[in-house]
């Protein structure tokens, strides 16, 4: 839709070489996401529901 209704020439190439110009793009994601996965792996353990493992992240990552 953004080339229907801005007439991008750019965004027009980048979806008419696209199997190319998909290798260019990269996800961001921020930082915080990253260490609240990381605090997750690391509570995550048997035993644990994933509501504890997810409280225990959540409060290490307030400390």
């Amino acid at each position: 839709k953004h080339v229907q209704y801005t007439h991008s020439e750019t965004a027009q190439m980048i979806l008419d070489h696209w199997e190319k110009e998909k290798g260019t793009f990269v996800k961001v994601y921020p930082r915080d996401y990253h260490r609240m996965r990381d605090l997750i792996d690391a509570y995550t353990k048997p035993g644990l529901s994933e509501e504890q493992v997810i409280e225990k992240a959540f409060d290490e990552a307030m400390k």
